[in-house]
């Protein structure tokens, strides 16, 4: 019996550290991601040739300058440019790595035994493992075209990447602040 409680005991120590390392690859992914491709649309928009860059008519831009994007959302949104396809791999390599991690239950400083809504049985623990990940995966498979360039469906495109945006961020952050506020 003894031999059998440490075997499970040896089990949950390598859950743990499997955990733990998918959970620091999603950060670091995630991070590369976003260096790379701040990187190479910084650099597509100051220093590329000015004759590659046109307006919504076909026509260069009057000013002579680059095109640059009104927020990075924009700027990674064409899975054609190498920034866009550099945060799309790396961002999906983070999202599936973090959703398959299952830290907020194998991370004992994380883990909280506390219901968000109990006839729905939705615990924290719960709400933490997938609405970061899920909605980082609406972000990065939405693309967000200029605002010139949109419709009413890329309107709809647009709420939803904002749907995932506020999943991502304010999912992790009421996570966080709820784990702060029970120490």
């Amino acid at each position: 019996m003894a031999r059998r409680n440490q075997w499970q005991s040896s089990a949950d120590v390598q859950r743990q550290c499997q955990s733990a390392v998918l959970l620091l690859i999603g950060s670091l992914s995630s991070l590369t991601g976003i260096i790379i491709s701040t990187a190479v649309g910084a650099y597509i928009s100051n220093f590329s040739p000015v004759t590659a860059n046109v307006n919504f008519l076909g026509e260069p831009f009057a000013s002579g300058k680059n095109y640059t994007p009104l927020n990075f959302s924009e700027m990674v949104s064409g899975y054609h440019t190498a920034h866009g396809q550099a945060f799309f791999a790396f961002s999906l390599i983070a999202a599936i790595c973090l959703l398959v991690s299952w830290y907020p239950k194998e991370l004992s400083n994380v883990y909280t035994d506390q219901y968000i809504c109990k006839t729905l049985n939705l615990s924290w623990v719960d709400f933490r493992q997938c609405a970061p990940p899920i909605g980082m995966l609406l972000v990065i498979c939405m693309q967000v075209p200029r605002p010139i360039d949109r419709d009413f469906v890329d309107m709809v495109v647009v709420n939803l990447h904002r749907t995932g945006a506020v999943s991502m961020i304010g999912g992790y952050c009421f996570s966080e602040v709820h784990c702060l506020s029970l120490g």
